[in-house]
């Protein structure tokens, strides 16, 4: 009980958080309309939040925003006055991160310090955010309108974050409650024989059935109410002072996940009175004649759960089978798991029991008496198959979605870095404010190479700024044999045809105001290994690549160390903000290239609670089975069983029929992955993952035996049933 009504009073703090987040980030948010003017060296002015990199830094997602302040009054919350130019506002965890991570700190390499931002321009307090200062001359600029408010509804309505977010919390509340509802139907059939047993005696000595529910109602909640305020005072406890989920990056403000005592009362109160009367109003314990009993049909529950089945498959087949909307996807996969796991739950025990009491007639005597016994109602072992079932095939879809979500695990980058050694990087300078003298003189980078378009008379001209040496390195040749030493320019590659060489013309003005002579067509280079933007550009020595912004950007191509590569990365951002990094195939597996992490940390939450539950599931059923199976046990002794047949009997009562039920499972999950992993080929689970699970489902089988085991034989060693 108490674990139920912390899981209550611990989603309501989850869904306040989230709420005043919200509006914690309403109120910093800074206000600005990308289709108006730039505006004018007076107004405050942002570097287009559009353009900005929005990469992760050794796992870490920064926020970055430019300005530059000019004379505006407007200030940014948080701060005390907006930065001038190389100087910068940091939140405290990131003041602190950057003096212990290297690629955090090269990040803000070209900065300076000039203060902390407040609570108050923070949405949490480990957020990691920086408010910095940039040149009033640079491109790329929008004006700020000011600060707090939401974008607009057109806006808002085909933003695919909002989509997102709503789909993940739906599935992750489904991960958890589903599980919390079985895990109520087990605690509301615990000792329910001995319940029936009393409440048929009350029957006969002429109590009513609302007397026999009330004294029920009471019963439980005389056990249920001290477990409610337990939990009520351990929540109030774990939220004071709190700002961070252990073992998450999920921060939030104390005050935040607090609630009020109104709160409290609303969420304990329908808990508390749920599983009371789930307790009190079972049929069995209210002392009904059992000639007056309604039999349930039993192939009921078998085509309910069937059903469930059924669509959950084809909503899963679905995606592949369809052109769907882009957000319905997502949705449809996620319903699609949810109602698998549903269907495996309310389908699986009952399909397990008729495969137990299949084909009897070829078997021993203590297995066919244990599988009769398996066979003949719903166990309690049955009831945790199911809310284990649950628990595995949407930890199956979860974990594939995560995999999805984040592009690929540390793990697997950094044995991807190691097999490359030196990384190829082309880093996209969409403002021009970078020059090739400023990219060299960076450290731990070779090969430097710049690829610009110079405006011709005939067009633009595809110019690249190198020489023999930094092509030997980029494109991994031991040697400059195939290169001329000449510093004249040439084509890379094919030289264009007669038709464009005419248009070009005979000379060329590059951007740092040198004429070069275009060159022949068979002044040519072809190396091997050069990048394919190189096709067709003209070559001309680095002497005369740009000095000075330019209007039109460039694009830089460079190798970085495997072991160095993110430093490299920040150390190139730090220069400009709105440099896009791009390390090619690698970037496909690259953690720091996610675009959801807190989807991905929410899925990895919803999933270990899952598995909390499970295990309180496994505790109770274990005294639930200790309850249901003494009685047979002490019988079968009388009548001349041993105690190793015993324990064959009690083992396919308990186990058997968990194990079924949780392979089942597994094998659903697995068929729900492969369905994700025809849409997306990133979604795929470790097989070693399924090994886990089908272990943790057989030792989870024989802990409930084993212990139940023990509590069943008790009682009947002390009356010297199962002595020697």
């Amino acid at each position: 009980m108490a674990a139920i009504v912390l899981l209550g009073l611990t989603s309501v703090s989850a869904l306040q958080v989230a709420v005043r987040q919200d509006d914690r980030a309403t109120d910093i948010a800074v206000m600005v309309d990308p289709a108006q003017a730039a505006g004018d060296a007076d107004d405050l002015r942002i570097v287009d939040p559009r353009t900005t990199n929005a990469r992760r830094w050794d796992g870490y997602g920064i926020r970055r925003e430019y300005y530059t302040a000019g004379s505006s009054q407007l200030v940014a919350p948080g701060v005390p006055a907006m930065p001038g130019p190389d100087e910068f506002y940091a939140s405290p965890d990131l003041v602190d991160l950057m003096s212990s991570d290297p690629t955090v700190g090269a990040l803000f390499s070209s900065e300076r310090l000039v203060g902390e931002i407040s609570p108050a321009g923070l949405v949490q307090p480990h957020e990691l955010r920086a408010i910095l200062g940039v040149d009033a001359e640079r491109n790329l600029l929008i004006k700020v309108d000011g600060f707090g408010g939401k974008p607009a509804p057109s806006v808002a309505e085909r933003d695919p974050q909002t989509v997102l977010n709503l789909s993940v919390t739906a599935y992750v509340f489904a991960l958890v409650w589903i599980p919390a509802a079985f895990f109520v139907v087990i605690i509301s059939r615990l000792a329910a024989s001995r319940r029936e047993q009393r409440a048929a005696a009350l029957h006969l000595i002429g109590y009513p059935r609302w007397r026999i529910h009330l004294l029920h109602f009471v019963e439980a909640a005389s056990i249920c109410l001290p477990s409610t305020i337990f939990a009520g005072v351990l929540h109030w406890v774990s939220t004071r002072g709190a700002t961070t989920l252990p073992g998450t990056t999920f921060g939030f403000f104390s005050s935040d996940a607090q609630l009020s005592l109104t709160t409290y009362m609303v969420v304990c109160a329908p808990l508390l009175l749920l599983v009371c009367y789930a307790v009190s109003s079972d049929r069995r314990t209210l002392g009904l004649d059992r000639r007056t009993r309604v039999k349930p049909r039993k192939n009921a529950v078998p085509r309910l759960g069937s059903a469930a089945l059924a669509a959950g498959f084809m909503l899963l087949a679905l995606p592949s089978a369809a052109s769907l909307d882009g957000a319905l996807t997502p949705l449809a996969l996620w319903v699609g798991i949810v109602l698998s796991a549903v269907g495996i739950a309310v389908a699986g025990p009952a399909l397990v029991m008729a495969a137990l009491a299949a084909r009897l007639e070829h078997t021993t005597a203590p297995r066919l008496v244990g599988r009769r016994m398996a066979s003949d109602r719903v166990t309690t072992a049955l009831r945790l198959a199911s809310v284990l079932s649950v628990i595995i095939v949407l930890l199956l879809g979860s974990q594939s979605f995560a995999s999805v979500l984040n592009g690929g695990s540390a793990q697997d980058w950094s044995q991807r870095l190691e097999a490359q050694g030196k990384v190829p990087v082309v880093a996209t300078d969409l403002s021009g404010a970078l020059t090739l003298e400023e990219v060299s003189s960076l450290r731990r980078m070779t090969g430097a190479t710049e690829l610009s378009s110079v405006k011709a008379d005939g067009g633009f001209v595809s110019v690249v700024f190198s020489s023999c040496e930094r092509l030997r390195v980029l494109t991994g040749r031991r040697d400059n044999s195939d290169c001329p030493a000449t510093h004249g320019p040439m084509w890379l590659g094919e030289a264009p045809a007669a038709d464009r060489r005419h248009e070009i013309g005979d000379e060329l003005t590059l951007p740092s105001g040198d004429r070069v002579r275009v060159p022949a067509p068979t002044a040519t280079l072809d190396l091997p290994g050069m990048p394919d933007a190189f096709a067709g550009a003209l070559l001309v020595s680095t002497d005369v690549a740009p000095q000075a912004r330019q209007t039109d950007g460039a694009t830089f191509f460079l190798l970085a160390p495997a072991t160095e590569v993110t430093s490299v990365l920040a150390a190139l951002s730090s220069l400009e903000p709105t440099l896009q990094l791009d390390l090619g195939a690698l970037d496909r597996h690259n953690p720091d290239t996610q675009e959801y992490p807190d989807q991905v940390e929410w899925l990895t939450i919803g999933a270990v609670v899952s598995l909390l539950l499970g295990f309180l599931s496994l505790l109770v059923v274990s005294l639930g089975e200790a309850q249901e199976r003494s009685p047979r046990m002490r019988a079968l002794r009388v009548l001349g069983a041993s105690r190793s047949q015993l324990f064959t009997m009690h083992f396919w009562c308990v186990a058997v029929p968990l194990v079924l039920v949780g392979f089942a499972a597994i094998v659903v999950g697995w068929l729900a992955a492969q369905a994700m992993r025809n849409i997306d080929d990133r979604a795929d689970i470790d097989p070693q993952l399924y090994g886990l699970l089908a272990l943790a489902v057989g030792l989870g089988g024989l802990v409930v035996c084993l212990v139940s085991w023990r509590s069943v034989t008790r009682p009947s060693q002390r009356a010297g049933s199962f002595g020697a």
